[in-house]
């Protein structure tokens, strides 16, 4: 997909039609997303937001129709490119993004009830082991409660994360021009902060007394560690050399055991925040020759 940041970068004009087809495009928009934070990340702001108008519209025209995802995911991936590239540091749009998904999740709802009632009763006729537990009308009513909750909160992360793809695609199509490598460097130097665990464990709990209002956020707080457990997982690759095959056999688990190998990656990034795996397996410094003695 080179050829089509080299087309983007030839001038603001291409720029912004590229940016406003794939806007208008159906699911298309992480395109425009990631050639809005290409042109952000890589442009003064002047240049910038004329490209970033140019997703907007068709973003508002989905908006004004009942589907506000490309709005908020061009919005989200400004935002981000925004703190990456005055941070340098790939922490600061995860944050972001937790912000604006908890923002998201618990301010409004991204289907109809009725849709979610359809749904909902899809789920549990094509499940007929619940309907022989013979649920009572009120704990019917609670099942579906926590479903809406959830489903609100598997769509915003899904929001997020486009975002960030949007941003990871725009970073590593402006390393492609004009940084060779860079943004596998600056991506796989990802490790956040030992109290981000504290936090996923501090929500359980807090999920576990009874707080069920936060129910749409249990997606959502998981995933800045799993996307720093995949950062990690690529920069051992690099440091020890191992074989392309083993991120593929990854990438092929998610579609397969995902439950399992997402609590496997969070558990992976929680330790890595404690102990900075990537540290202790880099190869030590190269002896001094002796040159800088007096």
């Amino acid at each position: 997909m080179r050829f089509l940041a080299e087309f983007v970068m030839q001038s603001r004009t291409k720029a912004m039609a590229v940016a406003a087809v794939t806007a208008l495009i159906p699911f298309l928009h992480l395109i425009s997303a990631a050639v809005v934070a290409l042109v952000w990340l890589r442009m003064e702001k002047r240049d910038a937001w004329p490209v970033a108008a140019a997703a907007f519209l068709p973003g508002l025209i989905y908006f004004f129709s009942g589907d506000p995802s490309v709005l908020t995911v061009v919005a989200m991936a400004i935002i981000f490119a925004e703190l990456l590239k005055q941070q340098q540091n790939w922490v600061y749009p995860l944050y972001a993004g937790l912000g604006c998904g908890v923002v998201m999740a618990l301010s409004f709802s991204w289907i109809p009830q009725e849709l979610e009632q359809e749904l909902f009763d899809l789920l549990l006729a094509s499940n007929p082991h619940f309907e022989s537990l013979g649920f009572e009308a009120d704990q019917h009513s609670q099942l579906l409660q926590v479903f809406s909750q959830l489903l609100n909160g598997m769509i915003t992360t899904l929001q997020v994360l486009t975002a960030l793809l949007s941003l990871m695609l725009g970073r590593w199509w402006q390393a492609q021009l004009y940084h060779p490598q860079g943004f596998a460097l600056e991506f796989q130097s990802l490790r956040l902060p030992a109290w981000y665990g504290l936090l996923l464990v501090v929500f359980l709990l807090v999920l576990w007394s009874g707080w069920q209002g936060l129910l749409p956020l249990l997606p959502l707080i998981p995933l800045p560690l799993i996307i720093a457990a995949f950062a990690l997982i690529h920069g051992v690759v690099r440091i020890q050399g191992y074989n392309s095959f083993w991120l593929g056999l990854l990438y092929l688990l998610m579609l397969f055991a995902q439950p399992y190998i997402i609590l496997l990656l969070v558990g992976i990034a929680m330790a890595d925040s404690l102990l900075d795996f990537r540290s202790r397996l880099a190869p030590p410094p190269p002896p001094s020759d002796g040159s800088g003695e007096a």
